[in-house]
């Protein structure tokens, strides 16, 4: 499957698609011993989804200042190389361009030995700020953002490639070592904490593996968002971890050998916190 690219640097329009959730701050990239969060998000403080209509809230946002948001989404301008703008087209900021101030250890994955950006769907939690002056100082912004003042501006603590399916099972390389998160409502349980998520039209399945069981989520017929590590398959290690049997080992080291594992750090329904 292509992926959309943009440059590095420089301005650019793309095809937009958004999909918004009010929850806590991602915790920061984990190890696959690290237990992951399962279920509906935590928050800091809460807001009710319903509370606001979505086109209402770029320019009624007051409430949000303070507020933790999560928002998936692709990138429509690269303002600086840690400033970008995301268009939303549902939930909160509906059809509002947003500005985002990515954490500076994120770099968005180029093409070998390009400038073209391979995967530009992100995900990004952080906490809502006005724009004004300043900040367009602070991060060196250009002039031409001088409509944005007073506008929304969320300051990212942590941010995640989110390709879909098929992306990632298309160009796994380009996600190795790299936090992924990936919207899916094709799971099913394969070994004990062990899931074949479907690939989409043409990408092949990819190994999830969590530390808790999704069963219970699986079973509520929802899509879920799964965020983790992007992982080569390591039969030996893995097997140690999750503890499968002969019958099992073979049957995944055949299917899923040759592609990406997602290990899980959290796993939540989609709908939760969605307006």
């Amino acid at each position: 499957m292509a992926s959309s690219k943009i440059k590095k640097s420089g301005f650019g329009t793309l095809s937009l698609a958004l999909l918004t959730a009010v929850m806590a701050a991602c915790a920061p990239p984990q190890t696959a011993e690290t237990e992951p969060q399962v279920g509906e998000p935590t928050a800091e403080e809460t807001i009710d989804p319903g509370a606001a209509d979505a086109g209402d809230v770029a320019d009624d946002y007051e409430q949000l200042i303070g507020q933790t948001v999560t928002i998936r989404g692709d990138i429509d301008e690269q303002l600086s190389d840690n400033v970008v703008r995301l268009t939303a087209d549902e939930g909160l900021f509906g059809g509002e361009n947003i500005m985002v101030v990515l954490p500076d250890d994120f770099v968005l994955p180029t093409e070998e030995g390009g400038e073209d950006v391979v995967a530009n769907r992100i995900q990004v939690t952080g906490e809502v700020q006005r724009f004004t002056a300043a900040e367009a100082q602070q991060y060196n912004l250009q002039d031409e953002v001088a409509e944005d003042e007073e506008r929304p501006l969320i300051v990212a603590e942590t941010a995640a490639l989110s390709p879909d399916a098929g992306e990632l099972s298309d160009n796994p390389e380009q996600f190795y070592n790299q936090t992924v998160a990936i919207e899916s409502d094709d799971l099913e349980e394969i070994a004990p904490n062990t899931y074949r998520m479907g690939g989409g039209l043409t990408g092949g399945d990819i190994l999830v593996l969590s530390e808790q069981p999704l069963q219970e989520l699986i079973d509520q017929g929802e899509e879920l968002v799964i965020t983790g590590e992007a992982r080569q398959f390591d039969l030996a290690e893995f097997q140690e971890q999750y503890n499968w049997d002969a019958e099992q080992q073979q049957e995944i080291a055949e299917n899923y050998a040759d592609g990406p594992v997602i290990v899980a750090q959290e796993v939540f329904p989609v709908t939760e916190g969605q307006q």
